[in-house]
């Protein structure tokens, strides 16, 4: 027998053992990793600082002494 699902607020819901969370966001790709995006009209955070590229750097400085 199937517990009914009682809806209990916008973003989520109970139905007798679990909780169902909801939350609206959206993945997009920059430089090969997935950042989150936040939804019109919410919080959004602080975004994290620009990380160095070894890979990058490495294929300069051997470039330079090729």
């Amino acid at each position: 027998m199937k517990a009914r699902r009682k809806i209990a607020g916008k973003n989520w819901e109970f139905d007798g053992k679990i909780i169902t969370v909801r939350i609206p966001m959206t993945f997009k790709r920059k430089g090969g990793r997935k950042v989150i995006i936040a939804p019109e009209g919410g919080d959004a955070w602080a975004p994290t600082k620009p990380r160095r590229d070894e890979t990058l750097i490495r294929a300069l400085a051997r470039a330079y002494r090729w």
